[in-house]
């Protein structure tokens, strides 16, 4: 979880716009129908956020019990 502690703005901007873009498609008929989108529901959203969390639940335990393998120095 260091990643998210590291100030990194360029981070935040591409994280804001991504999830402003995304609800713009999903929420507005005229950009989604083009791409036959369907509306997410309160579930379909909670389902997506708790699969989001539980991966980087999984890659952090991951890097707990197996830290990288670096190269050896000589």
């Amino acid at each position: 979880m260091s990643t998210l502690r590291t100030p990194n703005p360029a981070l935040w901007w591409v994280f804001g716009g991504t999830l402003f873009f995304l609800a713009l498609v999903l929420y507005v008929p005229g950009l989604r129908d083009p791409f036959h989108f369907s509306t997410l529901h309160l579930n379909d959203l909670g389902l997506c956020v708790g699969g989001g969390i539980l991966s980087i639940l999984w890659f952090e335990v991951m890097k707990w019990i197996r830290p990288p393998t670096g190269v050896k120095e000589s």
